[in-house]
């Protein structure tokens, strides 16, 4: 009974969003910025998935923090790729503090020209409607923080192996 009842609930359509379906004045804009470095697993789809988000205002803001990093070549590529999304590479950090990703995201975080920031990993994937769903949430009164759970995939490596394991696990 309760394996039918979450089978039902989760397994139907998600509903488009109510974000999603405004005009591109009317919704709100949303500044995802992605720090990267290096090559991931799966990086050339997780990082296109940003660029296939269902949702009218966003922009796309990549940060590495040395010139000769390999994640360039696969954020230009995609760049090519999808000419119409506003997006942009950011090379170079600033050392405000002692967390490296943080030295590398602070020059994204201050062009950013959107109220709504979105950080997302070079190692995660959304779905095209992930977005606005957020948006939706976002706007409820009271809300200040929208986060979301990770669900791995695709592991390569007894590393992602237990990764996963803490991951996908229900406390």
């Amino acid at each position: 009974m309760v394996r039918r009842g979450f089978r039902s609930r989760y397994s139907r359509p998600l509903r488009r969003s109510k974000s999603s379906q405004l005009s591109k004045e009317e919704a709100p804009g949303v500044s995802i910025i992605r720090p990267l470095r290096g090559n991931d697993c799966n990086m050339y789809e997780n990082l296109a998935s940003s660029f296939r988000q269902d949702y009218p205002r966003f922009e796309i803001i990549f940060s590495v923090a040395q010139a000769n990093d390999p994640a360039i070549t696969v954020v230009q590529d995609l760049m090519e790729k999808f000419p119409k999304v506003d997006a942009r590479l950011i090379i170079g950090e600033r050392n405000v503090g002692i967390n490296p990703k943080i030295n590398n995201m602070v020059r994204s975080y201050e062009s950013a020209k959107h109220d709504i920031l979105w950080v997302l990993d070079s190692n995660v994937y959304v779905d095209p409607g992930c977005m606005g769903r957020s948006v939706d949430k976002m706007l409820q009164p009271g809300v200040g923080l929208v986060h979301h759970l990770p669900f791995g995939v695709k592991p390569q490596t007894l590393g992602s192996e237990l990764e996963l394991m803490f991951l996908n696990t229900d406390l």
